[in-house]
């Protein structure tokens, strides 16, 4: 059964091309080489994970099914594993099973999947329902009061990851894991330790280096990895981050040799590095990381001709050159000289302005007024950064220029039935490829409830510039975003963190150690 499970509950590359292809086929690929483009409405929407979040929810109903058939089938009464305090002794098997599923409370599902008496199989329909809970709060302060018996719990649901049975339940169980810190991330440093064998970052590179890790499961691995970082590290300046992205870094030239054997594993980390470049605009290393990594993918870009493959990329660098740090207050307006983020820039530009034409033939009136393609965006905005007046017009326009300037709107997401965030750039757009991750439907309620998480989606960088920008992006009444306040509760939020790590790490040492719960995988 497990196998039958992981077959469909996977996000699987075949998934993705007859998803697309289906797509495709029915316009014009067959006159152009290349499918109609998104529309930049709908460009959030055709993100794809491998609609990971349908499939095993489908695929966990029928594990239900399946083990309450076999309980009205069997001559005897078979334990579910439940706590006691459901005082269940009376009830048949299948009452048992049916109250699995009718767990409201985050903690008691939390005492109910470490149970020793638990299947995998129902450890799988709990970390469901636990990740369905949590999506759809912006805190846990009502469940955990106590911040001793969070960390616990989260704790029990790293180990979890670390022993998952199967593929489905370690897919489980990461998604599970993952919002369970977001959601409560100011009290996850016990999972953020020095000690390895907890911290959540060495785990998952320890799994995502391994080979023998299908290409199923790798993106996912990715994906929890820098969306971690991404929440985690926002507003903390890039300090300590090096290593991450160097690490993400190699996985990606690893990957790049042989893009078409591995596509969704690529995207995972164009689109995984891209928003920890995010997190890096103010690092003196910004500019170094940019030009390396963009020289890296270029030949993908320029050589390859599978849509799925080179949009990624596409949207990489557009990233590149609006993240890049030109130093205008240094350049003789006079001189023609301006450094660049790729050093054959006119490559680039010939090639997406070939893939503009090839992308926008035999589209619609209807089609061009509703949106645009995505290369003609990226292209958009190489042009304008790669020309010193041009950037300097659009980053600091007068106000008599402000309606006609050069903005970009790539993508909305619908709010509520009268509000829509409006996606402006593409430092917010890879912000939000990682919180549609994470969150998947409860997106939504994350964004309309949840102050930090709304916050991660920023219009601008914090680069030179950033003392010139407003943001309207993460607030719905236009209101400007103070970055000199945000640098001071930065700096606030590093000593609380390391005050707080220093004291819950003293508390839990020898909890940890009594309760089996450090593995020492």
């Amino acid at each position: 059964m497990s196998k039958r499970i992981s077959a469909l509950a996977s996000p699987t590359v075949s998934k993705i091309k007859s998803t697309s292809s289906s797509r495709q086929q029915s316009r014009t690929q067959s006159r152009t080489g290349f499918a109609e483009d998104d529309t930049g409405a709908e460009l959030i929407n055709e993100i794809s994970f491998g609609n990971l979040d349908e499939l095993l929810s489908e695929r966990l109903k029928e594990v239900l099914s399946l083990h309450e058939c076999q309980q009205q089938h069997s001559s005897e009464d078979i334990e579910t594993g439940l706590p006691n305090v459901y005082d269940l002794s009376n009830s048949t098997s299948n009452n048992k099973k049916k109250d699995i599923t009718r767990i409201h409370s985050i903690p008691l599902i939390l005492a109910t999947i470490t149970n020793k008496d638990i299947t995998t199989d129902e450890r799988k329909i709990l970390l469901q329902k636990l990740y369905d809970l949590v999506i759809l709060r912006p805190s846990l302060e009502e469940e955990y009061q106590d911040e001793y018996d969070y960390e616990m719990d989260l704790l029990k649901l790293l180990k979890i990851f670390q022993t998952a049975k199967d593929q489905d339940e370690l897919l489980l169980a990461i998604r599970a894991l993952c919002v369970f810190i977001v959601t409560n991330i100011d009290y996850s440093t016990v999972v953020f330790s020095t000690d390895k064998s907890i911290n959540c970052f060495s785990l998952l590179e320890k799994k995502i280096s391994d080979q023998s890790v299908s290409d199923d499961v790798m993106p996912q691995l990715i994906y929890a990895y820098t969306s971690l970082l991404l929440c985690l590290h926002d507003e903390s300046g890039g300090f300590g981050l090096e290593d991450n992205l160097e690490f993400l870094v190699s996985q990606l030239e690893a990957c790049a040799a042989t893009p078409l054997d591995s596509q969704t594993v690529l995207n995972a980390l164009v689109y995984g590095i891209g928003s920890t470049l995010t997190l890096m605009v103010s690092n003196s290393k910004s500019n170094e990381f940019v030009e390396n990594i963009l020289e890296v993918v270029a030949d993908i870009l320029t050589d390859i001709d599978v849509l799925e493959v080179i949009k990624p990329i596409a949207m990489l660098f557009g990233l590149g050159y609006e993240l890049y740090d030109y130093d205008d207050e240094n350049l003789d307006p006079e001189d023609d000289y301006t450094p660049l983020p790729y050093l054959n820039t006119f490559s680039i530009i010939s090639r997406l302005t070939n893939l503009v034409k090839s992308s926008t033939k035999k589209v619609s009136k209807k089609d061009k007024k509703e949106g645009r393609s995505v290369f003609r965006d990226v292209l958009k905005t190489i042009e304008v950064y790669s020309n010193l007046q041009r950037r300097q017009n659009y980053l600091n326009p007068s106000p008599e220029d402000f309606e006609s300037r050069e903005d970009l709107t790539l993508s909305h997401l619908k709010l509520s039935k009268s509000r829509s965030l409006a996606v402006n750039s593409w430092f917010a757009f890879f912000r939000l490829i990682q919180l549609k991750w994470l969150f998947t439907s409860g997106l939504h309620t994350q964004l309309a409830n949840s102050s930090r998480i709304k916050s991660t989606i920023r219009d601008k960088p914090s680069n030179s510039y950033a003392s010139q920008f407003t943001n309207n992006a993460n607030d719905a009444s236009n209101e400007s975003y103070d970055w000199k306040n945000e640098n001071v509760k930065r700096e606030q939020g590093k000593k609380l963190q390391i005050k707080l790590e220093k004291e819950r790490m003293a508390k839990l040492n020898n909890v940890i150690e009594q309760q089996g719960i450090n593995t020492g995988h």
